[in-house]
C-alpha cells in the first residue's frame, strides 16, 4: 500500500483508518509469533525483496530498540543486498522517479555506506559525499572520500535531478541553508527525496540544540547521538522535525511537496508506516 500525504489531516486519516489498524495489528502478530519462537535476540522473517528480486530473509535485531520496541526502520536487513526497511523503501521510490528523466544525474549526501555501494552499481555516474571536517572546502577529495558542506556544496546550478538526503537534515545546525543550497543545485522539475526523524503527531520542529559565536553548542534537551559512518563520535541530533519543513521548504522555492508512505509485510517494510520526503523544484 502506498500513499501520497500533503498534510497531517491526512496522515492521521490513514493511521486511524480500520484497514490499516486491521494490518498493523496482523503485522504485529506475525512479527511477535516469530520472535517468541525463535527466543533469540536476532531472527529473520522471510519474504521478498524488490532490489534482489527474489525470496529472501529479513534480520531483524534488539538494537536501536525503544521503550521494548524494536526499530523496523532501521532493520529487516536483507541478508542478500545488505538493505534495511527504510533504504529498500527508498529504492524503490528512487527507480521510478528515475524514470522522469532523461539521463537522470543524481547527487547523495553519503559515499561509504553499503547504501551507496548499491546505489552505484545501478547508477554508475551517482556522485556521493560525506561531511569530514569543516577545515576542509566543498569538494576536496580526502583519501579517495569527496568532502561537501550541505550548507555550501560545490556544484554548478541545476546540476542534478535528483538529490538524496538521508538522515542527514536533522545534524545541521542551519538546515535551512542546506535546503536552499539543494534548491540551487536542482535543475528545473529536479526532486529532493529525504527522510529525517520525524514526529507526525507534533505540528512545530523542535530545536535539541543551538550553538554560539564562539561555537559552542547549547544543549536544549538531553543529547541524541545518531551512528557516523565516518565517525565513532556520532553525530549530534539538532532537530526533531514536524509538519512545519513542508513550510520550510515552500520558502526555499520549492512547489510540489508530499510525503510517500507505504507498507507490504511481503516486501518487509513493516513495524509502521515507512516514509520519505519529496520537494519538486
Amino acid at each position: 500500500m502506498f500513499f501520497k500525504i500533503y498534510n497531517k489531516y491526512q496522515f492521521l486519516r490513514i493511521i486511524n483508518s480500520p484497514k490499516y489498524k486491521n494490518d498493523l495489528r496482523r503485522d504485529k502478530k506475525f512479527i511477535g509469533k516469530i520472535i517468541n519462537y525463535n527466543g533469540t535476540e536476532k531472527t529473520g522473517i522471510l519474504g521478498y525483496c524488490r532490489i534482489c528480486k527474489k525470496h529472501t530473509w529479513f534480520l531483524i535485531d534488539t538494537l536501536y530498540a525503544y521503550n521494548g520496541l524494536i526499530n523496523y526502520r532501521e532493520w529487516m536487513i536483507c541478508v542478500n543486498c545488505g538493505l534495511n526497511n527504510r533504504q529498500r523503501f527508498l529504492l524503490n521510490i528512487l527507480y521510478k522517479r528515475c524514470k522522469l528523466y532523461k539521463d537522470c544525474k543524481i547527487y547523495i549526501y553519503e559515499q561509504v555506506t553499503p547504501f551507496y555501494k548499491t546505489l552505484i552499481k545501478k547508477f554508475p555516474d551517482i556522485i556521493g559525499s560525506e561531511y569530514l571536517d569543516s577545515n576542509y572546502k566543498s569538494g576536496t577529495i580526502i583519501n579517495g572520500i569527496r568532502h561537501e558542506d550541505s550548507t555550501n556544496l560545490s556544484f554548478d546550478n541545476n546540476s542534478f535531478n535528483i538529490l538524496i538526503s538521508l538522515d542527514v537534515f536533522e545534524h545541521v545546525f542551519d538546515f535551512e541553508q542546506s535546503i536552499k543550497e539543494v534548491f540551487r543545485v536542482l535543475k528545473p522539475k529536479g526532486r529532493l527525496l529525504f527522510s529525517i526523524p520525524f514526529y507526525p503527531n507534533n505540528d512545530k520542529t523542535e530545536k535539541r540544540a543551538d550553538i554560539d559565536s564562539m561555537g559552542e553548542i547549547l544543549h536544549n534537551k538531553e543529547p541524541v547521538y545518531h551512528g557516523n559512518p565516518v565517525s565513532n563520535k556520532g553525530a549530534l541530533v539538532v532537530y526533531d522535525f514536524s509538519w512545519d519543513i513542508f513550510d520550510i521548504l515552500k520558502n526555499c522555492g520549492f512547489k510540489d511537496i508530499f510525503v510517500t508512505a507505504g507498507y507490504n509485510r511481503l516486501t518487509g517494510n513493516i513495524g509502521s508506516l515507512q516514509y520519505f520526503f519529496e520537494a519538486v523544484k
